[in-house]
């Protein structure tokens, strides 16, 4: 997971992104501060353009699956 990912867009981060916090064990992936942590974790790595912050953007996708199992 130290693959550095550029100029890629919104969606592929999105997919990339979702798909390794859902290979996390689910205690890994249970909690809000969870999710931040992982987000700030992996904002780096993606180079995608947005109005917002990347953590938030990356968190905002990692909400609805946080707690499933």
């Amino acid at each position: 997971m130290a693959e550095c990912w550029f100029a890629m867009t919104l969606g592929q981060a999105k997919a990339i992104i979702v798909r390794e916090w859902l290979a996390l064990p689910a205690e890994e992936r249970a909690t809000e501060s969870q999710a931040l942590a992982f987000a700030m974790k992996v904002a780096d790595r993606f180079q995608f353009r947005s109005l917002g912050g990347r953590y938030q953007i990356i968190k905002g996708w990692l909400q609805r699956h946080i707690g499933l199992p």
